[in-house]
């Protein structure tokens, strides 16, 4: 029972293929048997782990259908220890809600400033019981921002 315990505290990265030759992914976070993810039109979305076997629909350009299907769960490790959280589900959900209250919410996305990236670590960062900001470099690769996406980020930082 206790190492059940532990397993639905861990914190994971729920990593979903966007576009897996361009390194490119979707990511939410799984914690207590849920994922969470952030996506264009609904702000944040709860699931069952591996979204039932379903595939994830995005419409790129708001015109073209795209699925994504499950890859694989990362594990989080800060100092060689498993990121975890001591948080109930409803206190997790209660700090879900706002987060979309206040930067997450129904059509926020923007694929260079607001993406499922941000969400993801904004999140693990609220609800990880270290209580610390992470070290972003210290993350799996998985939840640093994909290449395409930097030089925009880099020219908003600058000008605006």
């Amino acid at each position: 029972m206790e190492n059940n315990s532990t397993n639905n505290s861990q914190i994971k990265l729920a990593v979903y293929n966007f576009e897996e030759r361009l390194k490119i992914f979707h990511i939410g976070i799984l914690v207590r048997g849920k994922e969470f993810h952030f996506g264009v039109k609904q702000g944040v979305h709860v699931c069952p782990q591996k979204n039932n076997g379903k595939k994830f629909f995005v419409l790129i350009n708001r015109l073209i259908p795209r699925k994504m299907a499950f890859l694989r769960y990362v594990d989080i490790f800060i100092n060689d220890i498993q990121l975890s959280t001591s948080l109930s589900m409803d206190q997790i959900l209660n700090i879900k809600t706002n987060l979309e209250k206040y930067r997450f919410g129904p059509n926020t996305y923007n694929l260079f400033n607001n993406n499922c990236i941000d969400f993801a670590y904004n999140f693990i960062c609220c609800i990880s019981s270290n209580g610390e900001l992470l070290n972003k470099n210290n993350l799996p690769n998985e939840i640093r921002q994909p290449w395409i996406t930097e030089p925009v980020r880099a020219f908003n930082k600058k000008y605006y």
